[in-house]
């Protein structure tokens, strides 16, 4: 997953390959986006959830 930010809104994308790079099958997935505050001042935000392709 890649992703940017604006402010404070993150847009990530995914171009639907798994870390090695190969193509996925229909199933259920789970993501987790960890976000690092810019000023460096507080914890990380980390959210998590499934989705389902196919």
């Amino acid at each position: 997953m890649t992703g940017r930010s604006t402010g404070a809104a993150v847009r990530p994308a995914w171009d639907g390959t798994t870390d090695s790079g190969g193509g996925t099958t229909g199933g259920a997935y789970t993501w987790r986006l960890t976000a690092h505050p810019r000023d460096g001042q507080g914890p990380d935000l980390t959210l998590s959830g499934t989705m389902t392709l196919g």
